[in-house]
């Protein structure tokens, strides 16, 4: 069956206009998805003439569920986040959007995960402390260097099935189930997501800085960078000067006396409020999958057929989170000033494993409210979603012919052309990535972009009501 309504994929976009309209069960608001699909070709019309001119949508239905059974890992609607203390989100919340975690109190973890960017902060690569203003905003004029990765969402990071961390997954639980960062870690960690809160408030360009830069002493950027509990027992001293956070801490730890309270305690807080604030498991997608087949358009159907058949985006795309949590090279552009000890290239994966067979390997990103994090993949070298749907469709064409014409004209001098880089980076891109050139699988791509749209959950459009209206030094 599937082999046959594949040819679905290939019709003409006045076709699936009139399939569309023989379809009662779809949404009459549906947008007009196919304004981009002339590249489809007008000879397979006759092919969609199996279509059952009764109930199209139900024929889409049939064949959505046949090729989710045929995925190596189901899809299946995403389980609600873990529950977490009301005090403990509270308290977890303020400190998220405080700038006192940085050394020197001028960058927050909202800095880059911004709730009005979709948990990211809307440009390619983040700028961490010494910048200015949010999101965009914060390249203009003179700034300091760019962070040298862009900044992954943060939803449904604190789901009990996510066990990396990180685009390099640095953080992650092992088979043992216990954490591991590349450091050491404090005891009484509640998960991944608590230790990934620890390591950008000991990275100097991150948030902990250099030097001052403001009236205010940093007394973070005294101790030596192997110092990491001495850095995290400063952190601790300064919050707890204030009388805020003090409230905050005894309503969040009760059984804990202040004097107790440690790094553990700031992390905990600050994963519970990411669990719940960034939670999105109400998406088109999700309420499909729960049963309501109504819930996609017959685009987004389309879309569907497409991403787990003809693209095979299910092979790393998979599971509940449409990741496999996995590591992978898929011929994304170099740019950027590099990553780790000097180096020029970003090994991603090889910086964390030492291998060989790491190098270039990302982990794979996971989809819900995918259209609102742009830019995309580990370096923001594909700025909006339309490029990377065609980088996929013939990535090696991407990883030969990348200019960089979408990037801030200082990222754009950072592209990395040279022969070598490119034979580096072509020579091992994944066996799960269909590698294609000259635009030949281009097909479907606008249907498989309203299908992105259907991973939207319409909590997304009230994250900028997070952010607290004082902080505690404020009150």
């Amino acid at each position: 069956m599937l082999a046959a309504w594949s040819l679905l994929l290939n019709c003409s976009s006045e076709e699936v206009k009139t399939s569309r309209g023989r379809d009662a069960s779809t949404n009459s608001a549906e947008p007009d998805a196919y304004s981009d699909a002339g590249a489809i070709p007008d000879s397979s019309i006759s092919d969609a003439g199996s279509m059952d001119a009764g109930n199209p949508s139900r024929e889409l239905d049939d064949i959505i569920a046949e090729l989710l059974q045929q995925q190596e890992t189901t899809p299946t609607a995403l389980d609600p986040a873990p529950l977490v203390r009301d005090e403990e989100y509270e308290l977890g919340r303020y400190l998220f959007f405080d700038p006192i975690l940085s050394g020197n109190r001028d960058v927050s973890c909202a800095t880059c995960h911004n709730p009005d960017f979709g948990t990211s902060d809307g440009i390619s690569l983040s700028i961490g402390t010494g910048g200015n203003g949010e999101g965009p905003q914060r390249v203009e004029g003179s700034h300091p260097p760019f962070v040298p990765r862009h900044a992954m969402d943060l939803f449904n990071r604190g789901h009990a099935d996510i066990k990396t961390l990180f685009w390099d997954g640095r953080v992650r639980v092992n088979e043992s189930n216990m954490l591991e960062a590349g450091i050491t870690l404090p005891p009484g960690l509640s998960g991944a997501l608590a230790a990934q809160s620890l390591l950008p408030m000991l990275d100097r360009l991150e948030m902990r800085g250099y030097a001052v830069t403001t009236s205010t002493t940093n007394e973070l950027a005294a101790f030596d960078d192997g110092q990491i509990f001495e850095i995290w027992s400063a952190m601790v001293e300064r919050l707890l000067q204030i009388d805020g956070y003090q409230r905050l801490f005894a309503e969040a730890y009760p059984a804990t006396e202040l004097s107790q309270i440690n790094i553990a305690h700031v992390a905990n807080a600050l994963a519970a409020f990411q669990t719940r604030a960034f939670e999105a498991t109400n998406t088109p997608w999700d309420n499909y999958l729960r049963g309501n087949k109504a819930a996609l358009t017959t685009a987004q159907k389309l879309g569907v057929i497409f991403f787990f058949d003809s693209a095979q985006c299910g092979r790393c795309h998979s599971g509940p989170h449409l990741s496999d949590h996995d590591f992978h090279n898929t011929a994304v552009p170099v740019i950027g000033p590099g990553y780790a000890n000097g180096n020029t290239l970003d090994y991603g994966r090889y910086f964390v494993t030492g291998l060989e067979s790491d190098k270039f390997r990302f982990r794979t990103s996971p989809l819900r409210n995918v259209m609102h994090t742009a830019p995309y993949m580990h370096n923001g070298s594909l700025v909006d979603l339309q490029d990377v749907l065609k980088h996929y469709a013939a990535p090696l064409d991407t990883a030969k012919d990348f200019t960089g014409d979408k990037l801030l004209p200082e990222l754009q001098s950072t592209v990395d052309q040279e022969e070598s880089t490119i034979a580096a980076l072509t020579s091992s891109v994944a066996e799960e990535v269909i590698v294609t050139s000259s635009g030949t699988s281009f097909i479907g791509l606008s249907n498989l972009r309203q299908f992105m749209h259907a991973l939207t959950d319409p909590s997304v459009e009230k994250l900028h009501e997070l952010r607290p209206e004082s902080l505690p030094a404020d009150w």
